[in-house]
């Protein structure tokens, strides 16, 4: 049944992760550069003249927000079979953990080498907050899932 709380939810975790795709995910701004994490790649930038000095590719980056959102758009459709939709839920919720982590430590360390000094201070843009916001309605689905599961449970008790 697509009418249900937790397809909305599932809904919403693929919106999130498709528009993580398309935003900026963090930047670090120091007196003569710029770094910017966006669309896969760890661009470092000219401050005064905004052209690209070097590039880096994170397309494994790309890769883990594209298959959270495809697993989540899949779970959508897995409505059959509530404790399969719970396995998969939670596999979208690993991958969107790992991507988190990955942005918050790994990245920054090999930023931190292109630039030959250690970053502090990296300022998170929207496409991070909707990773975390994408975290949270899978949370939610799962939740949602779990109650149906326990319900139907429940009614099979009765009989």
């Amino acid at each position: 049944m697509l009418q249900r709380i937790q397809t909305l939810f599932l809904l919403g975790v693929v919106v999130c992760m498709t528009v993580t795709v398309f935003l900026p995910v963090w930047s670090f701004t120091s007196q003569a550069n710029t770094l910017e994490l966006f669309l896969g790649q760890l661009n470092l930038k000219n401050t005064v003249n905004n052209e690209i000095i070097q590039s880096l590719n994170m397309l494994y980056l790309l890769g883990i927000a594209v298959t959270a959102a495809l697993v989540a758009l899949i779970n959508i459709f897995k409505y059959n079979d509530r404790k399969i939709q719970m396995k998969v839920a939670l596999v979208s919720s690993l991958l969107i953990i790992i991507y988190m982590v990955l942005t918050f430590l790994f990245v920054p360390y090999q930023a931190g080498e292109i630039l030959g000094y250690e970053i502090k201070g990296v300022h998170f843009q929207l496409g991070y907050y909707f990773t975390i916001l994408a975290l949270i309605f899978n949370i939610l689905a799962r939740v949602f899932i779990k109650k149906d599961e326990d319900l139907v449970r429940s009614v099979d008790r009765i009989r």
